[in-house]
């Protein structure tokens, strides 16, 4: 694979490890434990941050210069710039939820589980079409061009 690729593929590593201590999370927070509570909310505006920014806007490059390369897109992944949308005002409404004290413990974990496994899916999404297509039929002046617009994760 592309180096750029794999730097995607090593964000999502990040984030798998983030998801799995959330879910570690659950029953203390089910147990209406503030301190576990405050790190749920903690791990959570990680995908509040720069680098989820930046990383969403790397893998838009990439998909820009399939279009752009006239190469069939497949309609699951048509829509990343649309989920990452949805996700980033996800977060915002779930950040709150977790922050405030109204919610049920049960509901903010319903919802979050909603949100691990919609970003999981479309993570999973990526790495099986986005990635292998982009790898295969991008030329190496698409790859200049979205290396001239990268973002570098911190």
């Amino acid at each position: 694979m592309h180096e750029l690729i794999n730097e995607l593929v090593r964000y999502h590593r990040k984030k798998a490890s983030v998801l799995t201590e959330i879910q570690r999370l659950f029953p203390a927070v089910e147990k209406e434990n503030s301190n576990a509570r405050v790190a749920l909310g903690i791990h959570f505006e990680s995908f509040r941050s720069g680098d989820e920014k930046a990383h969403h806007r790397n893998e838009e490059l990439i998909l820009h210069e399939l279009v752009i390369a006239k190469h069939p897109i497949h309609a699951r992944i048509e829509r990343i710039a649309e989920e990452h949308i949805v996700f980033d005002q996800s977060v915002q409404r779930l950040c709150a939820e977790i922050s405030g004290s109204i919610e049920e413990p049960a509901i903010v974990i319903a919802n979050v589980e909603w949100f691990l496994s919609q970003y999981d899916d479309h993570a999973s999404n990526e790495e099986a079409i986005l990635f292998p297509a982009a790898d295969r039929e991008l030329s190496a002046s698409g790859w200049s061009r979205i290396r001239r617009d990268w973002i570098d994760l911190n």
